[in-house]
């Protein structure tokens, strides 16, 4: 039977505006950074009705203590600067832009049995939630706080230009074909055939990296697939082990008529890996891989050596979970690990069509310049959820949205709904000349293509450089009641 090519078009939703996630971080180490000019120690240090401003996010006194001791002021201590303020003194943090989404406090005396919130929740330091203003108020003992960062959401204007003609590329492609007849039935069998592009049938294998790269007109795409070290010597890796993608993890749904196949790879994504000898009783074993953590924070060989030696190694916030994955902010990008990337030479809408496993791994998009978050939504299939006549049912980004935990704002396969798996597209409005990378932070995001349509002037002529219009052959017919030079006007514009 003839393989049958599918289509995102099940997946098409009408576009709204884009969340995008956003950080300020107030060092209060160095108050110029937010617009502080005052004094840093005694009563003129006092932030009164100052605001402290990073960004679009303003923190300001909500409330003072009587106590000049405990009102909040900035402290200078063995030429270190901080915030301090004692009980009853109460912080505002408020953006006009959106809605906050997360604070973590860096301090003394600001967990839970501290503070007070008057929305969301507060836990160990940290503020979850959705909201334009937060009220932290000191209930317990005076707070020393070396640092605030605050994570809010904005909307970017909607795009509203026209489509052009997509363009698209797919992994994995299914095809129902002959299996032969059935002994009892006569009648002939079939099964399901998932099959790999060419080009994720030929990858290319390197030094730890199986590497995909394809294309289509205006988006070239490369998937990276990692892999562990079988064997080691003192100075480097002797032995891999196998390095592939896998054909898995489909959604393939008969009743339902959805056939998409996934490519899988492996390895969380890590900026490098060295090599470390590993003892036992004082005595050297072997050599062992070990991974350069995505977090800058962390501190690999201390913590190795801490290990083993037996020497403490109780720093809080490496002991929190996933302390050493990719964080916003961190400025990193995968080395190795699992990863794709993106690179377009025309602005239009980017659809990548992914597989997430349950609604507890977080899912990014970075911009390879800032290399920090870029805004995207997401539509498709997560299991269990039906239409009423029982086939699966496609979810819009608001669908989706309500299934979420707005406390996890890079979980996108509804941690409200139990962490199911997750069929779909992730949704970008990506730029000339940008490259994004998609990855997950601790597990393994899989992959079955991409779908790509510029923007255009709205009469079905996509804007392009003149030196583009140079590839075509400079033949000049008369096409579509305009003289061409190929699929080109003279103007340089690009005719549907």
């Amino acid at each position: 039977m003839k393989k049958i090519l599918l289509s995102f078009v099940a997946l098409m939703v009408t576009m709204s505006a884009f969340a995008e996630l956003k950080t300020a971080k107030f060092d209060f180490s160095n108050p110029t950074s937010m617009g502080w000019t005052g004094a840093t120690t005694g009563t003129a240090a006092q932030i009164k009705d100052a605001a402290l401003t990073v960004g679009d996010v303003n923190i300001t006194v909500a409330k003072d203590a009587s106590s000049p001791l405990n009102k909040v002021r900035f402290a200078t201590t063995a030429g270190v600067v901080s915030l301090k303020y004692g009980t009853g003194a109460a912080l505002a943090i408020e953006t006009s832009v959106g809605n906050i989404r997360s604070i973590k406090v860096d301090g003394e005396n600001v967990g839970a049995e501290d503070v007070t919130v008057d929305a969301g929740t507060w836990a160990a330091g940290s503020w979850t939630g959705s909201a334009t203003k937060i009220v932290l108020t000191q209930t317990g003992s005076a707070a020393t706080v070396n640092s605030i960062e605050v994570v809010y959401q904005i909307e970017d204007k909607e795009d509203d230009r026209p489509l052009g003609e997509k363009e698209s590329y797919v992994a994995v492609t299914w095809a129902k074909v002959s299996d032969g007849i059935d002994d009892v039935s006569g009648e002939e069998k079939f099964k399901d055939e998932w099959t790999f592009s060419n080009e994720f049938a030929n990858p290319v294998l390197t030094d730890g990296a199986c590497t995909v790269t394809y294309s289509t007109t205006h988006i070239t795409g490369v998937s990276v697939s990692g892999a562990t070290a079988k064997t080691c010597d003192a100075t480097s890796v002797t032995e891999w082990n196998e390095m592939k993608f896998e054909l898995k993890n489909h959604l393939n749904d008969n009743t339902s008529d959805l056939h998409y196949g996934i490519a899988l790879g492996t390895g969380n994504p890590v900026s490098g890996y060295e090599i470390e000898p590993v003892y036992k009783e004082g005595a050297l074993q072997s050599y062992r891989q070990t991974f350069h953590k995505m977090n800058p924070e962390y501190d690999h060989k201390a913590a190795y050596q801490a290990s083993q030696t037996g020497e403490p190694y109780d720093v809080p916030q490496y002991l929190e979970n996933n302390y050493y994955y990719w964080k916003p902010g961190c400025g990193q990008l995968p080395a190795q690990g699992l990863y794709h990337k993106f690179t377009s030479d025309a602005d239009g809408q980017l659809k990548i069509f992914v597989w997430v496993n349950k609604g507890n791994r977080n899912t990014f998009l970075i911009d390879e310049e800032t290399r920090d978050i870029v805004p995207f939504k997401v539509e498709g299939y997560m299991n269990n959820q039906t239409n009423a006549d029982g086939t699966k049912k496609f979810l819009t980004n608001a669908d989706i949205e309500v299934l979420n935990d707005p406390a996890k704002p890079y979980v996108i396969a509804g941690t409200q709904a139990g962490g199911q798996p997750f069929w779909g597209n992730i949704i970008y409005n990506i730029k000339k000349g940008q490259t994004v990378w998609l990855f997950q932070d601790s597990s393994q995001i899989g992959f079955h293509g991409f779908e790509f349509a510029p923007f255009t002037d709205g009469t079905g002529i996509e804007n392009v450089e003149a030196a583009e219009a140079t590839k075509v052959a400079p033949k000049k017919v008369f096409k579509n009641g305009q003289i061409m030079i190929g699929d080109f006007n003279i103007a340089g514009q690009r005719v549907k």
